[in-house]
């Protein structure tokens, strides 16, 4: 396991034109930081000047990367051309206008990432609004997130006037996803998780005090 990080491309005025280093922290996984002058990179100066992001190469998509470009017959070239192609766990992201104190902390954070435990939260932790881990992230694996999201639930329950909640009922994202009109509101589904849109009664009322049209139910068969 190295210790220290090394350059690895970029301009050698890194300062100006970004640049990144990379340390290896075992046999098959490296650490990749990113320097991007922001000024430079946008040409717009009312934000911060550096941009520094930090990466875990470990990425099974070594195939697709290389489609994209020529990896090279190091390991070394086989993880940066999978941090080009995007392949890789996002561990930190750090803006400001000091680049040493950036590069300081995404160095700090790589080796107390070295910790088995600190390496195992920050492979776990969700990195996008989908909810991926940072470890799928990088193996190119949406599914997972998507699958978790239809099985997590929506609880709905009545506030009293003493602060306490009652009525506590649980529906499934993706029960309410197959409502064509998406409708939180608990009543409106069934104990097996259905949507009430094909109840006459329900229509009628969806009509009378939410709005709706009778046209709006054109493709919804009345169940019978």
């Amino acid at each position: 396991m190295a210790k220290r990080f090394h350059f690895l491309s970029g301009d050698i005025n890194y300062l100006d034109y970004g640049g990144k280093w990379y340390r290896k922290v075992d046999s098959t996984r490296f650490h990749i930081i990113k320097l991007i002058n922001m000024w430079d990179a946008t040409g717009e100066t009312n934000q911060d000047k550096y941009n520094v992001s930090e990466v875990d190469i470990t990425s099974p998509q070594l195939k697709e990367a290389c489609e994209c470009a020529d990896c090279g017959d190091s390991e070394l070239e086989k993880a940066e051309s999978l941090h080009s192609y995007g392949a890789a766990a996002p561990l930190g992201n750090w803006s400001g206008s000091n680049s040493r104190e950036l590069l300081t902390q995404a160095k700090r954070e790589s080796r107390e990432l070295d910790n088995p435990k600190a390496y195992e939260a920050a492979m776990s932790r969700p990195v996008n609004l989908l909810g991926s881990t940072a470890r799928e992230y990088a193996n190119g694996d949406i599914d997972s997130a998507i699958n978790r999201y239809k099985e997590s639930k929506i609880q709905f329950g009545t506030l009293t006037t003493e602060g306490t909640v009652i009525n506590v009922r649980e529906i499934k994202h993706s029960s309410i996803c197959k409502c064509p009109f998406f409708i939180l509101v608990p009543d409106h589904y069934r104990s097996d998780g259905s949507c009430k849109c094909n109840d006459r009664a329900e229509r009628d009322k969806m009509i009378a005090e939410w709005e709706y049209k009778e046209e709006d139910f054109a493709n919804i068969p009345l169940a019978t």
